[in-house]
């Protein structure tokens, strides 16, 4: 029986019938008295004209609004025409103008009084609430919602089969007659939505019911309603605020799963639950073949938001004090963090120090070794430099002419000198104007034994050495206008016309036009001379070039 809560309710009292009388309502001899609720009672009775079982229900009150409101939905019932849903036979009024309904008599009993209080078989109970939500969408489809699903309201008709009943609270989707108080809390508050328990009526539609349906499945798996508090005002808070406990807690070998399904249906917000009973219907299916359900477990930050948009001053109280708590602690552990990192770092300082010095000492000793190499160095280059000297001034002077020697230690002298120059050239502040002068006598004496390419190599040292001296002096200029016309002359004589002929280019280019024409005009003479000779040697290589032919 569909228990109500309605506002200003009146309460009238419907007489049983007495020992001796018989009750009747038109073609319906009563039989028995099967139960009472809010709204009326319900009888056992017999239909005389076809000889069969129905259930009457009779509106207590004789109130028109009430009575006009029972048959509006009556009439809307009896369009529901499903296997799992109860009939309605007929709908009439007693003489004394109280409506009453002939409905399909449900012989096994109610679903409430099957469980008895224990779990059901989890297959089983998936199986039964599949067939209770295709029967709900069913009405759905049709318009209607039921707003009052419950165990007690399940019955079991001829064969076992589940029979739905109790539309008592039933609404039209589409039409609405204005009929319910606004703010009237209508149900049964163990199994009854949230929107539901805070008097929404407006708000109320399909997902309503697919939480009833969810209720009943939770029952059926857990032996419990979801919420269940010590009274009706404490009940109707735990359906408002609390979330359910997974029914894996009463079952713990309960597929993970099934449980999803079942807490989807019982999400606070109706937008999170099943859209329609039939997508709750298809889900179990799922579950039932092994396939994957659609539904998903709500993340742990998802049901703590949850918990917050319900108890916002609860939450804010809570978070202040973790943040208060927070702080304090991450004070404490930021000012022992500080201490260990000043302490840590005036190690390093202190580490970085003597490292430093360490450092400081090995360049030091690092620097005075080289110091005293390059002095060495420079030390044994001078006192060669002096040999050599003294060497190139007795071939000069040809006291070393006669010497059958003389063409290898001239060779030599070429191997050494070389040697010496790419050490000296390491030290940046030797005087390379002094090496290369050296070079370009080498370079003649090396010539004089007739290894060209010696002297060619020499004399190249000398003009590149020249080129890294500052050119801007007149006695610079001479310098490496010397070393090029000795280049010219030897490349020539190597065949080398084009370096021949850049050789007096260069030469023309540092002589023409200077202060010291009358030091210079010798080697500008040189220069054009040699020019003439680069020119003969390109004409004669451009006839040989020519085919000859005879006529």
């Amino acid at each position: 029986m569909t228990d109500v809560f309605p506002l200003g309710s009146h309460a009238w009292t419907l007489p049983a019938p007495g020992p001796t009388s018989t009750l009747c309502f038109g073609e319906y001899e009563v039989i028995a008295e099967i139960g009472e609720g809010g709204m009326g009672r319900v009888y056992k009775a017999i239909d005389r004209s076809l000889g069969r079982h129905v259930a009457v229900k009779v509106l207590r009150s004789t109130d028109e609004f009430e009575a006009s409101r029972f048959r509006g939905e009556a009439e809307m019932i009896a369009l529901l025409d499903h296997p799992n849903i109860v009939k309605i036979f007929s709908i009439d009024t007693t003489p004394d103008c109280r409506p009453y309904i002939a409905l399909e008599f449900a012989e096994g009993g109610s679903l409430d009084k099957e469980l008895g209080g224990k779990p059901m078989e989890p297959r089983r109970a998936a199986e039964m609430a599949e067939i209770m939500a295709r029967a709900i969408h069913y009405a759905h489809e049709k318009g209607v919602i039921h707003r009052d699903l419950k165990p007690a309201n399940v019955l079991r008709g001829k064969d076992g089969v589940l029979k739905i009943t109790d539309f008592g609270l039933a609404k039209q989707l589409e039409v609405s007659s204005g009929m319910t108080p606004t703010g009237a809390v209508m149900g049964t508050p163990s199994y009854m939505a949230p929107e539901q328990a805070e008097g929404k009526v407006k708000t109320l539609g399909p997902p309503t019911d697919v939480y009833g349906l969810g209720a009943i499945l939770y029952e059926m798996l857990t032996g419990r309603p979801p919420f269940r508090g010590a009274n009706l005002v404490e009940t109707l808070e735990q359906v408002r605020w609390m979330e359910p406990a997974a029914p894996s807690q009463f079952v713990p070998r309960l597929h993970r799963d099934l449980s999803t399904i079942c807490l989807k249906c019982l999400r606070k917000t109706p937008g999170q639950r099943y859209a329609t009973a039939g997508e709750f219907a298809d889900d179990l299916r799922h579950w039932l073949n092994g396939e994957t359900i659609v539904a998903r477990s709500a993340a742990s930050w998802e049901k703590v938001w949850r918990q917050v948009k319900r108890r916002p001053w609860q939450a804010a109280t809570i978070l202040v004090s973790a943040v208060v708590a927070g702080l304090l602690v991450f004070g404490a552990i930021y000012v022992e963090t500080q201490h260990r990192k000043e302490v840590f770092q005036a190690e390093l300082d202190k580490q970085n120090a003597l490292a430093q010095e360490e450092k400081e000492r090995n360049l030091k000793t690092i620097a005075d070794n080289q110091l005293k190499s390059a002095q060495k160095l420079r030390k044994r280059s001078n006192e060669t430099l002096v040999a050599l000297d003294s060497i190139r001034e007795m071939m000069l002077r040809g006291e070393l002419r006669n010497v059958s020697s003389l063409g290898p230690l001239r060779n030599n002298l070429f191997v050494y000198y070389k040697r010496l120059n790419d050490e000296l050239l390491q030290e940046g502040d030797y005087d390379k104007n002094t090496l290369a002068k050296s070079w370009l006598e080498v370079g003649r004496l090396i010539q004089e034994t007739g290894r060209k390419d010696y002297a060619w190599e020499a004399f190249k040292k000398a003009r590149d050495l020249f080129r890294t001296v500052t050119p801007e002096t007149p006695e610079s200029r001479f310098n490496l206008a010397e070393a090029e016309g000795k280049c010219g002359r030897l490349a020539l004589e190597l065949n080398l016309i084009k370096e021949a002929k850049d050789s007096c280019d260069a030469v023309e280019a540092l002589l023409t036009g200077t202060e010291e024409n009358r030091r210079c005009a010798g080697e500008l003479a040189e220069m054009w001379h040699l020019r003439a000779e680069v020119l003969d040697s390109e004409r004669e290589a451009d006839l040989e070039a020519i085919p000859f032919t005879l006529a």
